[in-house]
């Protein structure tokens, strides 16, 4: 099954045009077992993904713990990794389903992707409840980013020159603020990162 969205229909939502899911984008699959097969899918391709990004922090971090006690360290990275995969594939079955359901109930408008995203949130519970913090933060910056080009698009903001520049300086601004006189707000794997770079305070 070719799982990517056509380019025509891409074109088509951009100008507003109306299409129906089981007909244009899986024909052959009800709404319900294409979302399950999306995310499968999703599921098997994110544990190269998620496998690589969780075990940065074990040779980083715990690779003393490592050597002493090799079978918890591997347990809870192989844990680590299942449920960041079951995140990203329930996040991916539910918006696949969602933008289904709510485009038949309301059209195919903004909205509907609206109420497809928030459809999700049960896929961050897989997360450990630190990840939870640290994806929320994560998923913040483009959701920004996007209300932004938003407002962009509307006249309603101007570009600020050298803008990048000015944000990246607050945003270290308040990361090393943290770091001198609040450390414990800023995650444990990072402050340890943070005191090998900067030293301790």
């Amino acid at each position: 099954m070719d799982t990517r969205f056509p380019k025509d229909l891409a074109q088509k939502c951009v100008k507003g045009g109306m299409f129906y899911c089981q007909h244009d984008l899986h024909k052959g699959y009800l709404c319900e077992s294409y979302a399950i097969v999306r995310a499968f899918q999703v599921m098997k391709n994110a544990s190269k993904f998620y496998g690589t990004i969780h075990l940065l922090p074990v040779l980083i971090f715990k690779l003393k713990k490592l050597r002493k006690e090799p079978l918890k360290v591997i347990k809870g990275y192989v844990k680590n990794v299942a449920k960041s995969c079951l995140f990203l594939a329930t996040y991916m079955g539910l918006l696949i389903y969602g933008l289904c359901i709510f485009r038949r109930l309301l059209g195919n408008r903004p909205l509907h992707v609206i109420f497809a995203g928030l459809w999700t949130f049960p896929g961050m519970f897989w997360e450990a409840e630190g990840r939870r913090t640290e994806m929320s933060h994560y998923f913040l910056s483009p959701f920004l980013e996007g209300v932004w080009m938003w407002l962009k698009k509307r006249g309603l903001v101007a570009d600020i020159p050298n803008g990048d520049v000015l944000l990246f300086s607050v945003t270290m601004a308040i990361i090393m603020y943290c770091y001198q006189f609040h450390q414990s707000a800023i995650k444990g794997t990072y402050l340890s990162l943070f005191k090998k770079l900067w030293g301790e305070v």
